[in-house]
């Protein structure tokens, strides 16, 4: 887990340092699926991200994250009874 969150944490650096046989590797490990899409104005690009960067990527989770730290900064859900944490869900 600390590997792919230091992955997240640095994607687009460590994309643009690999040369194009890397960059295919790092596609396969952070996507399920690419699809590019050529429009008139610009190219259209969808991603869907594999696991478990499909989880650390959702701004939903993130904010869930950040919302519980500042909980704990506060002194908030310090009992064990009300750990929140990546279910089964997540």
């Amino acid at each position: 887990m600390e590997d792919c969150l230091a992955l997240a944490g640095n994607a687009h650096a460590i994309y643009m340092s690999l040369d194009d046989s890397l960059r295919r590797i790092c596609n396969q490990a952070f996507f399920e699926r690419i699809n590019i899409y050529e429009d008139e104005d610009a190219d259209i690009v969808e991603a869907q991200h594999g696991e478990p960067f499909d989880a650390l990527f959702d701004p939903a989770l993130q904010a869930e994250a950040l919302a519980y730290y500042q909980r704990l900064q506060a002194g908030l859900d310090a009992q064990t009874g009300h750990v929140a944490g990546l279910s089964i869900h997540h």
